[in-house]
């Protein structure tokens, strides 16, 4: 068994089909990549994944589980997780009280242990803070622990939110244009980072990118859509060699 299996998902916004029969798997330990064209469906089947959209048919099981039965609220304790296209941070916070919030789904404790500070709930927020700590060691952002997202720049942002999505422990990482507004370094950064993160955390990682460098350089397997349909799945060569794919994504003359 997969552990996310997608089958037949439909999803139209009034006449504009955003995905049709759309038919793929993601094996554990994968990192799985979607690629193509702006409207091509691909932040709406993220959007459906973390069910913030009701499909208009199809099904998504994670773990044998269907997920369509599942809340929004629900989707990260199931182990998913996820970043988006434009940064979602607390600019007023600072990157260690990001990363916390992160942990949320992990408490344990109850409201009255924690207003009165018991020592169940001092030994948990210790837990947590250790936790935090190891994401931002692990990520290179010790030096910005204390410092207010507002002041940060763009790059580190972008590696704040993959860091507050990891805090989540999840064994699904969904990862939206995590090289968008990177320069080359950091893109390069962002590869080595996902490849850490499936190797030494565990995570099975699906990314929608754009950057075919990045996509090269990190995918097990790439999906190719347009308009909502599937036109290629394969290796990263296989499918930037596909002639549809060509046309539709890559360019006519790629």
């Amino acid at each position: 068994m997969s552990l996310l299996e997608i089958e037949k998902l439909e999803m139209r916004f009034g006449g504009l089909i955003a995905l049709k029969e759309l038919d793929c798997s993601v094996e554990e330990g994968e990192i799985f990549t979607i690629i193509g064209p702006n409207g091509a469906g691909k932040s709406t089947l993220f959007n459906i994944i973390s069910r913030f959209y009701d499909p208009f048919g199809g099904a998504i099981f994670y773990r044998g589980e269907n997920l369509l039965r599942r809340p929004s609220h629900a989707i990260p304790r199931l182990g998913i997780a996820r970043t988006f296209q434009n940064i979602e941070l607390f600019e007023g916070a600072t990157v260690l009280e990001n990363m916390l919030l992160g942990r949320h789904i992990r408490r344990q404790t109850g409201f009255l242990s924690e207003l009165l500070f018991l020592p169940s709930a001092r030994r948990e927020e210790e837990a947590h803070r250790h936790k935090a700590e190891e994401i931002m060691d692990f990520l290179k952002l010790e030096a910005y622990r204390d410092q207010r997202i507002a002041n940060l720049p763009y790059g580190v942002r972008k590696i704040v939110e993959l860091g507050r999505a990891l805090a989540s422990e999840p064994k699904l990482l969904l990862l939206d244009e995590p090289s968008s507004g990177l320069n080359a370094e950091e893109t390069r950064d962002m590869a080595f980072w996902i490849h850490d993160i499936r190797d030494l955390l565990g995570a099975t990682i699906l990314l929608v990118e754009h950057d075919m460098t990045l996509v090269r350089a990190v995918s097990d397997r790439v999906l190719a859509l347009n308009q909502g349909r599937a036109l290629a799945l394969g290796s990263p060569a296989e499918v930037s060699a596909d002639k549809a794919v060509a046309r539709a994504y890559l360019g006519e003359d790629a």
